[in-house]
């Protein structure tokens, strides 16, 4: 049933259930209650305290109460400033991290997505350094960090607390939102929001970072200027050289590629995972059906057999995993279909069926990537001067690769050294090219 088909997979993805659910809810607000939760260090200007404790007790936001928010560091100007923030509403609260909706009156007026997260005392939380650095440099198709606070709560105490606070441009929808009130994006709308995803992880590839959860909740899209963002870095990481060692429990099931399905714990593998996940969402923005829904891991498995068949001895070689795991795993009684016969029972066009089918290979290095995707004549439509989106935007004028110092790879790996173990984080200009040629300024630190 339906139903069951919804509930089934919280029993085997509790790790990223409250990640999810925070992602899936970013884009809503609140009518009229402002949840406290987590710990933050804003105070209502009208002078009553304000001080929030890690508990899920509702209290009544007042709408014209403006809050000071001090000491926040902004990112693209280097500067500590000061905020002021009105309307604060809390969208969601988990393990990890709170997310707020909020309205900035200074130093500018726009809406902002808040998120605060707890960090161990003696490290700095990665996402905000990816994001701050994304922001830097000017990269597109990302999530960018506009500013960031950090406070430490009880310091000097054994049970002190830090507190971690982004700041980022609001988006009224995302990706998985848009599909469930449309059932079905345009052929034009999909292939701009595809072309997007992969400027993204072309940007992410040349700098060896994989995100490891590309899903359509966490892609935020605005329908009215036609940008897309790929956000939520919680579970990105850098990866420093081909025989790195990750966790293979990574990526929601349903977008996770056969080389973590196969996985039995550490295992090597980089940016490349992220490919098969795009896939998943371009088909899923075409179909309005998740491509490889599933029961369970073994399940995901039968299903990526049926589409695929049985990996080679040379693709279980790239794929990186235990060539008896994945032996042990076939189920003799399936028969492949293929892959193009696979899309076409959800109703995927042509040309968007050579496009994934080039995407859909148990290889990881036969995923097509950055230029080869870029350039693909599936996109060779939305290219065209004259191509409108369902929204009336001409589609030419969106597809801008990245440029200036978002297209030379950046120093991610000595950035990371620089800030380990640090109460306060470095992130170098990108015009530094390596740590040790780099010298710092008050306005590049966090």
């Amino acid at each position: 049933s339906l139903l069951s088909s919804l509930l089934s997979p919280l029993a085997n993805e509790m790790p990223n259930l409250f990640r999810t659910f925070l992602d899936s809810i970013i884009g809503r607000r609140s009518e009229g209650n402002f949840e406290v939760a987590g710990i933050s260090e804003m105070s209502p200007s009208h002078g009553s305290s304000f001080k929030e404790i890690n508990t899920p007790t509702l209290t009544t936001s007042e709408p014209d109460t403006v809050y000071d928010i001090p000491r926040v560091f902004d990112i693209l100007t280097g500067q500590w400033i000061s905020l002021r923030l009105t309307d604060p509403r809390l969208c969601g609260y988990g393990v990890f991290s709170n997310v707020y909706y909020g309205k900035l009156v200074e130093p500018e007026e726009m809406e902002v997505a808040i998120k605060k997260v707890w960090p161990k005392r003696n490290k700095r939380n990665d996402e905000m350094l990816f994001l701050a650095a994304f922001r830097k440099l000017g990269a597109r198709n990302v999530a960018q960090l506009l500013y960031t606070g950090r406070t430490i709560h009880g310091e000097g105490t054994r049970n002190s607390l830090v507190c971690e606070t982004f700041y980022m441009s609001y988006q009224a929808s995302n990706l998985d939102q848009l599909i469930r009130s449309e059932g079905t994006l345009t052929l034009v709308d999909t292939k701009l929001y595809s072309w997007q995803i992969f400027n993204a992880l072309d940007f992410l590839a040349m700098n060896k970072i994989m995100h490891r959860d590309v899903k359509p909740v966490n892609i935020l899209v605005n329908r009215q200027s036609g940008e897309l963002q790929i956000a939520d870095f919680g579970s990105a990481k850098l990866v420093k050289n081909s025989k790195e060692m990750s966790t293979g429990y990574q990526v929601t099931r349903y977008y996770r590629p056969p080389e973590l399905l196969y996985s039995k714990g550490m295992m090597a593998y980089d940016w490349r995972v992220d490919l098969w996940s795009a896939g998943c969402v371009v088909a899923e923005m075409l179909s309005g059906k998740v491509l490889f829904a599933s029961r369970n891991v073994k399940h995901q498995r039968t299903r990526t057999q049926y589409a695929l068949g049985v990996p080679s001895e040379k693709d279980i070689e790239h794929m990186g995993v235990p060539e008896e795991v994945v032996v042990d795993s076939i189920d003799l009684n399936i028969r492949s279909i293929g892959i193009k016969r696979f899309l076409r029972d959800y109703r995927i066009p042509s040309d968007a069926i050579r496009f994934l089918s080039k995407l859909f290979v148990y290889n990881p290095r036969k995923r097509p990537h950055g230029e080869k995707v870029m350039t693909d004549s599936f996109f060779e439509e939305i290219y065209d001067p004259s191509t409108r989106t369902s929204e009336g935007l001409f589609t030419a004028p969106l597809l801008q690769r990245q440029s200036g110092p978002a297209k030379r790879p950046y120093d991610f790996e000595g950035m990371f050294t620089i800030n380990r173990r640090s109460e306060t984080p470095i992130i170098p200009t990108p015009a530094v090219s390596s740590p040790s040629d780099a010298t710092y300024s008050d306005s590049q630190v966090v």
